[in-house]
């Protein structure tokens, strides 16, 4: 029984080496977290959810018979659960059949968030945001949204921002004309200039760069993607407001961000929720931009064009900004059946 104990031990040891990380792992708590929001919201998980122990030792040539004798001797080798090979003991628990097991290829996709936008900023600042700590904060905030400034990552981002200001690296607008559309039924009356601004608090929805209940003014510059971003229908008429910076404004400029983060920044919303998760991340810098000073946020539009956005949120709509027109504007609406 002794040669037996002594035989599991060895293997045990031996197998462990590929044993990269288990469940109690912290980065794999985030990727289950992730995995469950994304199940609730898109109805799927997106990334592996580990291999069982007993696929594990049958994998490795274990007989059957051993599991049991051979599981107390495994350990992970990221956050050391399990047996501790020094001190002879399981410091911090000992493995079961419940826990699952990952090699360095099962979270490669989990950790791969391409950050290179945020080179330039990072490394000029000396504040390194890596891949996964932005998957992470994302987990954070979708189920502690108001939380978000006490996340480490949450503070990365608004010292980030501050120093982005303090250096200005950001965007000087002035003497630009910009459009803000407005829908309505058809046949109901024209909105007046004061029925262009941004609306009043408490009445909006979530938007990209606000959340519910709260006032930006959205503009883009390209009046020809009006229509599509205010998502027009044919029982509805359209009129535009173009709107002069009059005074210098400084906007956060996203424009150029691709890759990953600027997919999360760009998202469109999966459904039609009162609360769109894929907003989260916009409303935290948009709510850091306004503490720090920023006037507003520049990004990519988000339909099918080359265009941009611009979500003022620092503004006095009576110095700095003018409405030049209000034009009650014609769409042609087309239909497609797709195959």
């Amino acid at each position: 029984m002794n040669l037996i104990k002594l035989l599991c031990s060895y293997l045990g040891g031996e197998i462990s080496r590929y044993i990269s990380y288990c469940s109690h792992c912290d980065i794999i708590q985030e990727m289950t977290q992730v995995n469950q929001i994304s199940e609730l919201e898109l109805g799927e998980k997106v990334y592996f959810e580990g291999a069982s122990i007993e696929s594990f030792l049958e994998l490795c040539d274990i007989p059957k018979k051993y599991h049991e004798q051979v599981l107390p001797y495994l350990h992970c080798n990221e956050c050391g659960y399990g047996y501790d090979e020094k001190k002879k003991s399981h410091p911090k628990g000992v493995f079961d059949n419940s826990i699952l097991l990952f090699n360095e290829g099962d979270i490669d996709e989990y950790l791969n968030v391409d950050m290179s936008d945020w080179y330039e900023f990072t490394v000029k600042y000396g504040i390194q945001i890596k891949s996964f700590e932005i998957v992470n904060f994302l987990t954070t905030i979708k189920k502690s949204p108001l939380l978000a400034y006490r996340h480490y990552v949450g503070v990365k981002l608004f010292d980030l921002l501050s120093l982005m200001y303090e250096h200005g690296d950001y965007l000087l607008l002035k003497n630009k004309k910009l459009f803000r559309g407005r829908k309505r039924m058809l046949g109901t009356e024209k909105y007046e200039e004061n029925q262009m601004w941004e609306p009043p608090f408490g009445v909006s929805t979530h938007g990209r760069y606000n959340i519910i209940g709260t006032s930006v003014l959205y503009l883009t510059d390209d009046i020809k993607y009006v229509p599509y971003e205010v998502n027009l229908t044919s029982e509805e008429e359209l009129d535009i407001a173009t709107i002069k910076i009059t005074q210098q404004l400084k906007i956060l400029d996203l424009s150029n961000f691709m890759g990953d983060f600027g997919r999360f920044l760009s998202e469109s919303p999966h459904d039609l929720k009162t609360l769109k998760f894929e907003y989260l991340l916009s409303n935290y810098i948009s709510d850091c931009c306004k503490e720090i000073g920023f006037n507003g946020i520049k990004y990519m539009g988000v339909k099918k064009g080359n265009y941009n956005n611009y979500a003022l949120i620092n503004f006095d709509k009576k110095n700095e900004l003018e409405i030049v027109a209000v034009d009650n504007v014609k769409v042609g609406i087309r239909y497609r059946i797709l195959e």
